[in-house]
C-alpha cells in the first residue's frame, strides 16, 4: 500500500530522504528509499493525505473518501454526541 510516491534526482536525494535505502550498481543501477508519507491517515481507508479532517461533515477522512461518503448520502458523523446534524 503506497499513499505516495515521489521520484528524485539522484540516489544521494533518496537516501538523504530515507528512513531505509537499497541501492544496486550493476546495470541497471537503481537506489529505492522508503519514508513516511505527508499528511494525516485517512480514518477510513488508511491511506495518508494532507487534507485528512478538512471536511466538516465527515472529520478525520480524506476528500477521496469525503466524494465517496457524500455519493452515498452517508449521514454527516455526529463527535461529541449531541451536535446537531451539519447540512
Amino acid at each position: 500500500l503506497a499513499s505516495q510516491v515521489e521520484l528524485l534526482d539522484s540516489a544521494e536525494a533518496v537516501e538523504a530522504a530515507s528512513l531505509h535505502c537499497l541501492s544496486r550498481a550493476e546495470a541497471p543501477a537503481v537506489t529505492v528509499g522508503v519514508a513516511a508519507a505527508d499528511g494525516l491517515k485517512c480514518e477510513r481507508c488508511w491511506h495518508y493525505h494532507v487534507d485528512v479532517s478538512s471536511s466538516a461533515k465527515y472529520p478525520g477522512v480524506c476528500p477521496r473518501c469525503v466524494e465517496a461518503l457524500s455519493l452515498m448520502d452517508f449521514p454527516a458523523v455526529d463527535l461529541c454526541g449531541t451536535c446537531a446534524p451539519v447540512a
